[in-house]
């Protein structure tokens, strides 16, 4: 997964050491930070800066763009995972990103994908149904965040449940255009 990827509104480009700052600053906002697990609390430009040389490595690891502005980031090494600064909520950018990322990684002969999101975060359970996910259970994990055990919801999709269809799952090409 090289180069970047492109969608109707956004950009999901490679990381640059430029963007731990701005990574930095809206990772330790606490109506982002609580919904993450496995993130360090606190969070400081130093994880910022890690996370960003790690995600040079990886190449699943995408900044997430609408018009030069950064976003947030979407991975597929591992579980996939997204994050949005709370101004861009609600406007189809987690979805858009996400569909780009299994799109290429499906296209590319990648394998099922697994996803996990809090008990309690609705969007990313959105998100989730959106993309065609089917839940597989429950788990139990430590968060940094809340400095305490926190309850998943664990899912997978397969490559045969891809793209989502049928009448109860809208494909991702029929979501509402929103400006970002």
């Amino acid at each position: 997964m090289t180069g970047p990827i492109l969608t109707r509104r956004l950009v999901l480009r490679q990381a640059q050491p430029a963007d731990a700052g701005w990574i930095a600053a809206q990772i330790a906002r606490p109506e982002v930070h609580r919904w993450l697990r496995g993130v360090p609390c606190p969070y400081g430009h130093d994880e910022a800066a890690e996370w960003v040389l790690q995600s040079r490595r990886l190449k699943a690891r995408r900044i997430i763009e609408c018009g030069g502005a950064p976003l947030g980031a979407v991975s597929l090494s591992g579980p996939l995972g997204y994050w949005l600064r709370p101004e861009a909520w609600g406007q189809g950018i987690a979805t858009e990103a996400a569909a780009a990322m299994i799109e290429r990684h499906f296209a590319e002969g990648g394998g099922a994908i697994g996803a996990d999101y809090l008990v309690g975060n609705a969007a990313s359970a959105r998100v989730l149904d959106r993309l065609g996910f089917r839940a597989l259970g429950r788990d139990v994990v430590h968060s940094e965040y809340w400095r305490a055990p926190v309850e998943l919801v664990c899912l997978r999709l397969a490559p045969g449940d891809w793209p989502p269809g049928g009448p109860a799952r809208p494909p991702v090409a029929s979501l509402p255009d929103r400006p970002c």
